[in-house]
C-alpha cells in the first residue's frame, strides 16, 4: 500500500515538474525570439549606406549583432536541451511507468475478483457434490490463485523498480538540465567577453 501511494505521489509530482518544464521551455522560446528580433532591429538600424553606418558606430554595432545572434543560437540550444531533458525524459519516467503500474494494478484487481469468485464457488459446494465437480472447482480455484499471486508479484516487482529508479533517474534529469544551463551561461559569458 505504501509503495502504491508513493508511486501515485511520484506521478503527481512528476506531472507538476513536467508542466513547469514545458512552461519554462516556452518561456525560453519567447526569449530566444525576442533575442532574434533585437538582433534584426540592430542590423536594420546599422544597415544602410556604409558612411552612415560608420557614423552610428557600425563596426561596434556589428559586433553586438553577432553577439546577439550567437546568444540566440545558444538560447535555442538550451531550449532544446531543456525540452529533451525536462519534458521528454520526464514523460517516459512519469507517464509510461505509472501507466504500466495502473494497468498491472487493474490486472491484479481482475485476478483477485476471479480468485474470490472461484473461492465462493468452492465454499458454496454442497457436501454431497460429485467428486468430479469438486475436483474441477478445486483446480479452478488453484489456477485462479496462481494467476492472482503471479499478478501481485509482477505488480510489486514493478512498484519496486519504479521506486528504485525514481531517485537516480529524476536526479539525472535535473542534473542534466542544470548542466545545460551551466554550458549556456559559460558560452554566453565567452561570447560577451569577446566584445
Amino acid at each position: 500500500e505504501a509503495l502504491h501511494a508513493g508511486a501515485e505521489g511520484l506521478r503527481t509530482r512528476g506531472e507538476a515538474l513536467m508542466a513547469a518544464g514545458r512552461k519554462y521551455e516556452q518561456a525560453l522560446a519567447v526569449g530566444q525570439q525576442a533575442q532574434r528580433e533585437m538582433g534584426e532591429a540592430l542590423e536594420a538600424f546599422c544597415g544602410g549606406d556604409a558612411t552612415e553606418s560608420e557614423e552610428l558606430g557600425g563596426s561596434m554595432l556589428r559586433d553586438f549583432i553577432g553577439s546577439f545572434q550567437a546568444l540566440g543560437e545558444l538560447q535555442d540550444l538550451l531550449r532544446s536541451q531543456v525540452g529533451l531533458l525536462l519534458c521528454h525524459s520526464l514523460f517516459h519516467l512519469v507517464k509510461e511507468d505509472t501507466e504500466r503500474l495502473r494497468e498491472q494494478n487493474r490486472s491484479v484487481g481482475k485476478a483477485k475478483n476471479e480468485y474470490l469468485a472461484s473461492k465462493r464457488k468452492y465454499l458454496g459446494l454442497q457436501k454431497d457434490s460429485k467428486e468430479v465437480v469438486v475436483t474441477g472447482v478445486k483446480e479452478q480455484l488453484a489456477s485462479h490463485r496462481d494467476v492472482y499471486d503471479a499478478a501481485r508479484f509482477t505488480y510489486y516487482q514493478q512498484l519496486a523498480r519504479v521506486h528504485s529508479r525514481k531517485r537516480y533517474e529524476f536526479l539525472d534529469v535535473v542534473a542534466g538540465a542544470m548542466d545545460a544551463h551551466m554550458r549556456y551561461f559559460n558560452e554566453a559569458h565567452l561570447v560577451l567577453r569577446g566584445l
